[in-house]
């Protein structure tokens, strides 16, 4: 790819994003060149800076999202902890871009991944409907007795007084496409311990104890900001130990994440509400109809007595459902390595691609 340019390259998965990594082929001839990359897990609105090349190169280079976080448990860049993100290129136009991978590393049980045994695999690839999921992060557009309470990056929300607070979100989508539904959840913290987690750390932090007498929260919607709401989530102080053995410890902090499907509404209001209780986490995503005009790759990785192998599977664009086999021998000893999911959006800027390397 040569001339002046900022392509986009769009990645979403259906699975926690943990970490991802850039590769690039590029050719920069002189020292005055440069080839920037930059990551966006809120669909462009703000940029994060990944890495910087300056000339003369020519060849690979490979280059990561931003590490804003390190600790002895691991790190966090600046992605992870998303379900998609932007990786967008500014070049110059005597800067050759030749090639462009994105690796994206995630988070799920290998076993609910297809894994390939001795003999005939009978595989069944299955799809629902198109959608395009978009997360967002919007300021709220009602606030009513609530006050955010700022504690080193590591803030959450309370009620200002005694009584309920409350939180209201308007959601759309950033097209203005109907919506066809959206996802709502957070996390919600008991505080009378006097300990909150520790969002870099994984860990708990100390912080003022709020007592949790009357200890009550919520998630609602609406599609008009006056009601009516319909309650998706309620908080239940009374935990339900399905061994029936009680643990003093235990520290109440509900993750909350509640699926709502709407039939072609412009938009909707989620609320939030809390009393003796705090939030310090607000997911919201809206989903709205795809196209679903991409073929999909789907690449097996494994190792058949010590030696790689791999097979291939084309999906025809709009497929809901396909069937293909892979064959092994029956006397092999079979060690699966991989599964690649490969969608090559046919655009002129924006190119998507998603290989997952579990």
């Amino acid at each position: 790819m040569s001339g002046e340019a900022k392509p986009v390259f769009e990645v979403y998965s259906p699975y926690v994003v943990v970490d991802a990594q850039f590769q690039f082929e590029a050719v920069l001839s002189t020292k005055d060149q440069t080839l920037i990359v930059e990551t966006s897990t809120n669909e462009g609105r703000t940029w994060s800076p990944a890495g910087m090349l300056r000339g003369p190169h020519r060849g690979a280079w490979q280059t990561e999202p931003a590490v804003p976080t390190r600790s002895g448990h691991g790190r966090r860049t600046a992605v992870s902890g998303t379900y998609g993100y932007l990786v967008r290129v500014t070049k110059d136009s005597r800067t050759e871009l030749k090639s462009a991978f994105l690796r994206t590393r995630i988070q799920l049980n290998p076993r609910t991944l297809p894994a390939l045994a001795a003999g005939r695999n009978n595989l069944v690839y299955t799809a629902g409907p198109a959608i395009v999921r978009s997360s967002i992060e919007a300021e709220p557009s009602q606030v009513t007795n609530a006050r955010y309470v700022s504690d080193g990056a590591q803030g959450f929300w309370l009620p200002v007084s005694e009584g309920t607070g409350e939180v209201v979100f308007r959601l759309s989508a950033p097209d203005r496409a109907p919506l066809v539904g959206f996802d709502a959840g957070g996390r919600f913290l008991d505080l009378s311990s006097g300990l909150a987690p520790d969002k870099f750390t994984a860990e708990v932090r100390k912080v003022a104890a709020v007592p949790a007498t009357r200890a009550a929260a919520s998630i609602a919607w609406s599609k008009s900001p006056d009601g009516p709401f319909q309650t998706i989530w309620e908080y239940d102080p009374r935990l339900k130990w399905k061994d029936g053995i009680a643990i003093d410890r235990t520290l109440l902090w509900p993750e909350v994440d509640r699926h709502v499907a709407v039939s072609g509404a412009p938009e909707v209001y989620v609320r939030y509400q809390v009393r003796d209780l705090a939030i310090d986490d607000f997911r919201l995503a809206v989903e709205t109809g795809g196209r679903g005009d991409s073929a999909l790759e789907v690449t097996h990785v494994w190792r058949e007595n010590g030696t790689a192998k791999t097979f291939a599977q084309r999906i025809p664009a709009g497929s809901s459902a396909y069937r293909y086999a892979v064959e092994i021998p029956q006397s092999a000893k079979v060690v699966n390595d991989a599964i690649i999911f490969e969608c090559q959006k046919q655009q002129q800027i924006k190119r998507g691609g998603m290989p997952v390397t579990p």
